[in-house]
């Protein structure tokens, strides 16, 4: 044994009680009462860690030292998977805000579009039935106007065919009277011969019975 040996025997004695209250923390309090994650523990931890493998390099002990760096080392790797879940964790909110986000966006936009749609489906019934009834009107227009040109075409034929009755009622009339002047002067010549006859007849009998008055008027005198 070296005069060395002594020396750190007493100290790694000494850390030994020293350390002794952290050991009684670390059993009975941070393993007991606090999560494997939670960062007053693994800064406990690193804390004690780092102090074992400082004070195992000072008394040259190994197995302190080893010790030692793999709980600072143990509490450093947690730390980092703490780290990373909880950064993980917050992409996964800060995805899970940008979907919803997104899938609000895409619903406005599908309502937009939507009402959009309905509004020029709207639109466009409304000018196909403004288009249908002006084609309704114009086709009505050009139907009355045919009707009043076949109706004027009509009335004009049928003064024609009026006039030229007319015409041709007014050349036999006069044909006729052309054709019955004569007969009808000789008939009202003869009417009034025979008016005559028939007074010339009424004045003989007259007369014959004034003479036949006067011979029985003689005879009897």
């Amino acid at each position: 044994m070296n005069a060395l040996t002594i020396p750190r025997a007493v100290a790694g004695a000494e850390y030994t009680v020293i350390r002794l209250p952290l050991s009684v923390l670390e059993t009975h309090v941070m393993e007991r009462y606090l999560p494997e994650e939670s960062p007053v523990r693994l800064g406990f931890e690193r804390a004690l860690g780092t102090l074992d493998a400082t004070v195992g390099r000072v008394l040259s002990d190994p197995e302190l030292t080893r010790r030692g760096a793999a709980l600072a080392r143990r509490s450093d790797v947690l730390a980092k998977a703490v780290a990373l879940e909880e950064k993980a964790a917050a992409r996964k909110d800060q995805a899970n805000v940008g979907l919803k986000q997104a899938k609000r966006a895409a619903e406005r936009k599908r309502a937009d579009a939507t009402q959009r749609a309905q509004v020029e489906v709207k639109e466009l019934r409304e000018q196909q039935q403004a288009e249908r009834r002006a084609a309704e009107e114009k086709a009505e227009a050009a139907a009355r106007a045919k009707v009043q040109a076949v109706e004027r075409e009509a009335e004009a034929a049928l003064e024609r065919e009026q006039a030229e009755l007319d015409s041709r009622l007014t050349s036999i009339e006069s044909r006729t009277e052309a054709r019955t002047a004569k007969p009808r002067a000789e008939l009202e010549e003869a009417a009034e011969l025979k008016g005559e006859a028939n007074r010339e007849r009424k004045t003989a009998a007259r007369l014959g019975q004034l003479a036949e008055t006067e011979k029985a008027h003689r005879q009897s005198s």
